[in-house]
């Protein structure tokens, strides 16, 4: 299982490069034990493009990113490829301007953190 995974990141990466996605990189890959289901987790690291619109994207050109894979990766059985945003990117960005909405909140409070005073003085 985990020499299939690893060639589909690959293959999956080749293409992109192949059908000029450059702007989509692959996160993370979840098989099935079974082995009959692919989750590809994608994110998008192109400034025009957010995650949102490169899955888009990709879910537009999925049949030939299915086929291309069949040539790259030989299976008996291919799974069923699905993309979806990495969700990660988007956790880290949501607990960011948490972290960010409380340290606004105790610097109106008075409350000044040990590492703002010592970037003050450099």
């Amino acid at each position: 299982m985990i020499r299939v995974r690893s060639d589909l990141m690959r293959a999956i990466s080749a293409i992109f490069m192949r059908l000029n996605l450059t702007g989509a990189v692959v996160r993370d890959l979840h098989l099935s034990k079974d082995l009959r289901f692919a989750t590809i987790e994608i994110a998008s690291i192109d400034p025009v493009f957010d995650n949102q619109e490169m899955l888009g994207i990709i879910n537009r050109k999925i049949g030939m990113i299915v086929k291309l894979l069949k040539t790259m990766v030989s299976l008996k059985y291919f799974p069923k490829i699905r993309f979806v945003e990495d969700s990660h990117h988007a956790r880290i960005q949501e607990i960011e301007s948490l972290l960010k909405a409380v340290k606004e909140k105790d610097l109106k409070a008075g409350i000044v953190y040990e590492e703002d005073e010592n970037s003050e003085e450099e």
